[in-house]
């Protein structure tokens, strides 16, 4: 953090340290120039009164004159020889051309005082140039201080906030997956903390989701593995050859449903790891569903399921994956074989622009309050 602040601090500084210079050579140049020609206008009155005047004076009181005058112009006031001057060709060529020289800080002025050899000197406009020095000095640590402090201000803030967004990342990393970083909808790390609170959300139900999928499929592949036991040890003591052959169907079919298990963590364990690529093409559902339907055989004391097409229905298409929308109409027509005292119908119906498949059975059914449960992958209603 300490090295946020000294980046942040040297950034500003340096913006407005450039911005000063370039202010000053470029922006400031053209306000001087302007300002020349503002005291040009307003020293031309005063200049031609004193010129007037001095003209009509002996060269050794000219002096003494304006030295009188200086409490009444508040400014220095004297003349100075032409080649004392030190004033390149150029310059002397303005002067002696009757126009007002301005000296290089523009608290100089000069006229030249006509038929003579000497020039009139306004100024300086500033009496301690040390002075302007020190109160720009005095203003730059003023607002460096200024600077410092609402930078020092603004990275606290900027830390706080992102300390807590780094405790809640270690706290979750650590095995606390309750936590959450919790800051400020007005800050600017609350976009972050949002994208992590998502995450460990999403973290956080994908542990759940695991624990209890790992729950389901040790309790799915105890009651197999149980009975697979229990039918070896029928087989190894039965007594006739058609008694051996039931308990071998029966570890065959034990076998199957291990392999079916198998294949439904498979394609869960797909589905949860990433998003698969459907194969998506339309289909006319009327035979698609019989299809599906005539591929089941009903149980014992159970009949075959019925379809039930209404004439509205008999047409549609509809855009699916085959695959694995027929599995998940499949899985509904199992649970309900399994569940159903003797009737299973499956319906098709058309509700504006929407397809809709009912698999009905006179089973129990499902309470109310455990409906929403049963399209998690493995979930068991009845924990016994």
């Amino acid at each position: 953090m300490k090295n946020f602040f000294l980046y942040m601090f040297i950034t500003i500084m340096a913006t407005l340290i450039c911005s000063d210079y370039f202010g000053r050579r470029y922006f400031e140049t053209a306000l001087e120039d302007a300002v020349v020609v503002h005291y040009r206008d307003l020293l031309k009155g005063p200049f031609n009164m004193l010129t007037v005047k001095l003209k009509a004076l002996p060269d050794n009181e000219r002096l003494i004159y304006l030295k009188s005058l200086e409490p009444e112009f508040g400014l220095d006031l004297n003349l100075v020889p032409l080649h004392q001057t030190g004033f390149s060709s150029s310059e002397i060529n303005t002067l002696l051309s009757g126009k007002i020289l301005v000296g290089k800080n523009t608290d100089l002025f000069y006229s030249h005082l006509p038929g003579s050899d000497q020039v009139l000197c306004f100024g300086p406009f500033f009496s301690d140039q040390q002075a302007h020095l020190l109160k720009n000095i005095a203003v730059w640590a003023g607002f460096t201080f200024f600077v410092a402090i609402f930078s020092l201000l603004w990275v606290g803030l900027f830390g706080w906030n992102l300390s807590k967004v780094r405790r809640a990342a270690i706290a979750f990393g650590n095995g606390d997956f309750n936590q959450r970083a919790k800051v400020s909808k007005r800050s600017y790390f609350s976009p972050l903390a949002a994208t992590f609170n998502k995450m460990a959300d999403k973290i956080q139900q994908l542990l759940i989701s695991q624990k209890e999928l790992t729950n389901a499929v040790s309790h799915d592949l105890r009651t197999p593995i149980s009975r697979l036991r229990f039918g070896l040890e029928m087989l190894s003591i039965a007594r006739t050859r058609e008694e051996g052959k039931k308990h071998v169907d029966g570890i065959l079919s034990d076998i199957d449903q291990l392999d079916a298990l198998a294949a439904e963590v498979v394609v869960y364990a797909g589905f949860e790891r990433e998003k698969p690529d459907l194969a998506i093409k339309s289909v006319c559902l009327h035979p698609w569903i019989e299809e599906l339907v005539h591929t089941w055989r009903p149980g014992p004391g159970l009949t075959a399921c019925k379809i039930s097409i209404l004439p509205d229905a008999d047409n549609i298409n509809a855009s699916l994956d085959p695959r694995h929308f027929g599995r998940a109409v499949n899985n509904l027509i199992q649970n309900a074989l399994h569940h159903a005292k003797g009737r299973v119908a499956v319906s098709l119906c058309q509700e504006g622009a929407e397809c809709v498949i009912h698999v009905d059975d006179d089973g129990p059914g499902i309470p109310v309050k455990d409906r929403s449960a049963v399209f998690e992958p493995f979930v068991r209603l009845d924990t016994s």
